[in-house]
């Protein structure tokens, strides 16, 4: 017997000839896919109406925008928590186009994000110090609601907060998810700052940024229980450098702020994850270091040698741009010729002048004699140099008669790479 299948509609078949084994088989055949059939139809539309219950809180999910976007929490200082409102009017003001002003402040009751610098605490009142001319109104709450709160604290400016949500278990409940997602992609909010300092920093710059590994080995000030302080001191911790993770230092200490200026949980012999970005021209070691975080858990210690295992590749891109724009911007000397040496220091000295002067020799085989390298850097600095003699590196300078000019490290103290000594190459080359 021969039966042939002809389609009637999306998953229905039926028989075009066949006895009554075939309309059996006909029957079951199109019973079950019939089912699967409408088993699928009734649950798109469920699926689809869970996702729109799901974002269907609007003023809640108005608070997952900034919680997904950690560049602008680190830039703009966000942060949450569940407070309750202690102020909330409007107030008549002439330099409003609306002719009022809202003045709204919270109390904090529990902290669930925060950044680095930020003093916030249980108690603490959080309110704008400035003129706010909203062009939709705040909720008119009273004093006393619970609410869950993002505010971005802007340098003189105070706290900028979006509008506030009514506080439910079940809201409280999604934020702390989507916190719980941030913290596993970025750790913790200091984490999330160094991560994003490390993703256009150079080594080399002025500002001498490092990240590294250590262990506290004092914090001071020491409390002296019944002698009164004269001065406030921010208490400090010094932190013996284990590993460094980016950047060139070669003391055995930095000075690291406190998290949120409180040691009193750090102990000594605690290990750390440090980022520094002080030590300036006028400033030599020890650093001092802005951002530490005594949470040096394997994961996290793996997380921050990821970032800077991206931040060294990255950091070739912004050095060959760097001296795309220096040529682009430099109009051309007869006597000042762009060069590029790839080699390692001879020699590490200083000139008449007190500069830095590096007796470099080339090993492309171009340049018999080792070449004068000049660092044009600030009389009062006092970091050294980051050239190590024998080290492989690229250099980029301006020759003028028997000296290269260095004017930016950043630039003239180059990793040693096949890739990067090419392409400053070419646009050497391709500079007319």
């Amino acid at each position: 017997m021969h039966v042939r299948l002809v389609s009637k509609t999306p998953g229905m078949f039926t028989f075009a000839r066949g006895d009554a084994a075939g309309r059996r088989i006909k029957l079951i055949h199109n019973l079950a896919l019939g089912l699967c059939w409408w088993l699928w139809s009734v649950a798109l539309p469920a699926a689809g109406l869970a996702q729109r219950e799901d974002r269907g809180d609007t003023t809640l999910w108005a608070l997952h925008a900034p919680v997904e976007d950690p560049d602008r929490l680190a830039k703009k200082h966000g942060f949450l928590f569940v407070g309750e409102i202690s102020r909330n009017e409007e107030i008549h003001q002439r330099r409003c186009a609306s002719g009022l002003e809202g003045k709204i402040a919270y109390r904090v009751n529990q902290v669930l994000w925060d950044y680095p610098e930020s003093l916030l605490r249980p108690g603490y009142t959080v309110s704008k110090d400035f003129i706010d001319c909203r062009h939709t109104s705040l909720p008119r709450w009273e004093p006393g609601t619970r609410v869950i709160v993002y505010c971005e604290a802007l340098a003189g400016q105070g706290d900028n907060c979006l509008a506030p949500v009514m506080f439910t278990d079940d809201r409280l409940s999604r934020v702390k998810q989507w916190i719980a997602e941030l913290s596993a992609q970025e750790g913790n909010p200091e984490l999330l700052k160094m991560h994003h300092l490390l993703r256009d920093s150079l080594e080399m710059a002025p500002n001498r940024p490092l990240l590294l590994l250590g262990k506290v080995i004092q914090v001071t000030p020491q409390r002296r229980l019944g002698v009164a302080q004269s001065i406030a001191m921010l208490p400090t911790m010094h932190v013996a450098v284990s590993r460094l993770l980016w950047g060139y230092y070669k003391e055995p200490e930095v000075n690291a702020a406190c998290p949120h200026r409180d040691c009193s949980t750090v102990p000594v012999g605690q290990n750390v994850i440090v980022y520094c970005e002080a030590m300036g021209v006028y400033n030599g070691p020890p650093a001092y270091c802005g951002l530490a975080t005594p949470d040096a858990s394997d994961e996290n210690v793996q997380r921050v040698e990821h970032w800077a295992a991206q931040a060294r590749e990255h950091q070739r891109v912004l050095i060959v741009e760097q001296i795309r724009k220096y040529l682009a911007t430099h109009h051309s000397d007869p006597r000042s010729v762009p060069m590029v040496y790839r080699g390692h220091a001879a020699s590490v000295g200083k000139a008449d002048n007190g500069l830095p002067l590096v007796h470099f020799a080339d090993t492309t085989g171009k340049f018999p004699e080792p070449v004068n390298l000049l660092f044009l850097r600030h009389w009062g600095t006092m970091a050294p140099i980051a050239v190590e003699v024998g080290k492989p590196m690229i250099t980029f300078c301006v020759q003028r008669d028997d000296v290269c000019y260095i004017g930016d490290e950043t630039i003239g103290i180059v990793e040693d790479s096949d890739q990067t000594f090419q392409a400053i190459q070419q646009l050497i080359e391709s500079t007319p």
